[in-house]
């Protein structure tokens, strides 16, 4: 055998060219691109092809090139023209309106009574959107569909505000001063209703909690409020219990550092005397014992269904009234154990829509839960009524009457609005006086709760 001369390689089976004696290997055309058979042998037998399309230039394309690309590949690869972003916009086109295809004038058979009409389909010129009672709350009030307008070209609009609050905004424009730069005069607030119960004797120890289905309004405002109040026209201790797991402010709002908790009580037990808590619990000069859920927020976190139970059964007895402050929201064991406690209840909302409406879901929560006597109890106060109202307040208080047992309107207060400590004595008379109407009616409706 003799070896390649130098500078070449001998060629491998693959680059070996085909004997005499070894046809070569069976190739077959698959749209234009030849590829290799998977097994050597015979060639197969194929059906006569149609010659390739001339070229441009008139030459047919040989077998061995490349298949051009056709005019849908050439389309694809083409640039998109793009609109320069400082063009004006008088230029751009609008989409033009696509056309209709008249439906059918008649159907019949059951297939089409069965199957329906699909999205285009007319009756007598008018689409099946704008026919359709479901899709006809979505659309535009006073706007009928005529000709071949479809009903989705319509601004859509969302369903109508609740009926028990929707009346609500139809607020009076406010009236103006002569003098004074044209400011607004102030809008005048119903009447508080009052009672002469705070004065009442009672046998048992009454619990009064405040709720609120969101924060920022007014819930700790009336919490104090209450307690101070009938502690000081009692004069006889309140314990004002602070059920709120987030540490909430009402110690920030009294002015007075925590000393012992809800779960410092739960674990003391029953004291036996008064005396004995004096030490223990905060107080303030007017007769309100406060008792924090937790001296820091890692422990108020903690705070649950069993130290209420526990810190209430060790307090209760000594005190002729208890107020609780409660968390946002009235839902979970400890809110629903608070509530089976109490002999009222006050409802702290706003004085805005959605306020109205959550005071409404609430009572309506009362009454689905098997409460419907506290319902008839409790007391909804809305707090920070500015002196022009963005609702109707006095058509919020007949509404809400009408499920609960009143409505106390609290107006601004600058003493109050700042967040921080709250001085009684520096209240307007109009807050002073609605603190008052808050808590006689509260404690009134106590007195026929339950044991």
């Amino acid at each position: 055998m003799t070896k390649p001369p130098e500078g070449q390689h001998a060629p491998t089976g693959s680059e070996r060219p085909p004997s005499s004696l070894q046809p070569p290997r069976p190739r077959r055309a698959y749209d234009g691109d030849p590829q290799e058979a998977s097994t050597p042998g015979p060639p197969p037998t194929a059906p006569p092809t149609a010659p390739p399309a001339p070229r441009p230039g008139g030459t047919p394309q040989q077998s061995g090139e490349a298949a051009e690309p056709s005019d849908f590949d050439a389309i694809l690869q083409r640039p998109v023209p793009r609109q320069p972003e400082n063009a004006p916009q008088s230029r751009l086109r609008p989409p033009e309106p696509r056309a209709t295809t008249p439906a059918p004038t008649e159907r019949s058979g059951p297939k089409h009574a069965a199957a329906g009409r699909g999205f285009d389909d007319h009756e007598n010129g008018t689409p099946r959107a704008a026919q359709d009672p479901i899709n006809q709350q979505f659309t535009e009030p006073g706007s009928a569909v005529q000709g071949d307008r479809r009903a989705d070209d319509l601004r859509p609009i969302a369903p109508h505000l609740d009926p028990r609050v929707s009346h609500l905004t139809d607020v009076t424009p406010p009236k103006r001063r002569w003098f004074g730069r044209g400011r607004p005069i102030p809008a005048e607030l119903p009447t508080n209703t009052t009672s002469d119960a705070l004065t009442s004797t009672i046998e048992t120890p009454r619990r009064i909690s405040v709720v609120g289905l969101k924060g920022g309004v007014g819930k700790t405002t009336s919490a104090i409020l209450l307690a101070r109040i009938i502690a000081r026209v009692r004069a006889e201790p309140v314990l004002l219990l602070d059920s709120d797991t987030t540490y909430g402010s009402l110690l920030l709002r009294l002015g007075t550092p925590p000393i012992a908790s809800a779960h410092d009580i739960a674990s003391m037990g029953d004291p036996g005397t008064l005396d004995v808590l004096r030490g223990v619990i905060a107080r303030t000069n007017d007769g309100v014992w406060i008792l924090p859920s937790g001296r820091n927020p890692a422990q108020s976190a903690e705070f649950g269904e069993q130290t209420y139970v526990a810190a209430v059964r060790a307090l209760y007895r000594y005190f002729s009234v208890s107020v609780t402050d409660c968390g946002t929201g009235i839902a979970g064991s400890l809110m629903r154990r608070v509530i089976e406690a109490s002999h009222a209840l006050v409802i702290a909302t706003s004085a805005s829509v959605d306020g109205v409406l959550a005071a409404h879901n609430a009572l309506d929560w009362l009454t689905a839960t098997g409460h419907g006597e506290l319902a008839s109890r409790s007391i909804v106060v809305m707090g920070n009524v500015p002196e022009q109202p963005v609702i109707d307040v006095a058509e919020t208080k007949r509404g809400l009457e009408q499920i609960c047992h009143a409505v106390v309107c609290i107006p601004t207060d600058p003493a109050i609005s700042p967040g921080g400590y709250i001085d009684f004595d520096s209240l307007q008379p109009a807050t002073q006086q609605a603190g008052h109407a808050l808590s006689s009616l509260a404690f009134g409706c106590s007195l026929h709760g339950g044991r």
